[in-house]
């Protein structure tokens, strides 16, 4: 999987088809945040834009931890970047 930036794709944009045609699944990334995935069209099966209006599309995990456990785990991950 490669990771591209949103200026970068908007640059290359027929290198990242190519890739993608090869079966490379490319994020893509703004402000260091994957805001997208490009793949292969025969994996996506169903394409379905997300509403977030619409509760069946975006369920609440049931995954709990205690407030600040995010800020904490990335502050670790990042280190002193």
């Amino acid at each position: 999987m490669k990771t591209v930036d949103a200026h970068e794709l908007a640059a290359r944009v027929a290198w990242s088809l190519g890739e993608v045609q090869r079966g490379e699944v490319i994020r893509v990334t703004s402000q260091g945040s994957v805001v997208a995935e490009l793949r292969p069209a025969s994996e996506i099966g169903e394409l379905r834009i997300g509403d977030p209006h619409e509760p069946a599309v975006y369920r609440a995990s049931p995954v709990r931890a205690k407030a600040g456990t995010a800020r904490v785990l990335l502050d670790a991950e990042r280190g002193d970047r």
